[in-house]
């Protein structure tokens, strides 16, 4: 810990002078762009998308059949699912 607050104290005493940044803004922004960390989402962003995930969400089964749709009991796909099993290749064919 002690060696890591030396280094940020000679980071700190560096900055503005012969070839150091001008600011410890200028030296943290180049810092992330060594890092390559610049690109990763930020807060807002993935507010936003949660946001629209949301209604996407509560409008996934919103289409012209839906009302039909919703009509097929869960035991009607295991019987197709059952009768489609017992089909032989050549039925198909």
């Amino acid at each position: 810990m002690n060696a890591s607050i030396a280094k940020l104290e000679g980071i700190l005493a560096g900055i503005g002078g012969d070839n150091e940044k001008a600011t410890v803004v200028a030296y943290v922004t180049d810092a992330i762009a060594a890092l390559k960390i610049g690109d990763y989402a930020k807060a807002a962003d993935l507010t936003a998308l949660a946001t629209r995930v949301e209604a996407v969400e509560q409008n996934a089964h919103t289409h012209a059949n839906a009302e039909e749709l919703d009509k097929i009991a869960v035991g009607d796909k295991a019987k197709w699912d059952a009768a489609v099993e017992q089909l032989t290749w050549t039925e198909l064919v």
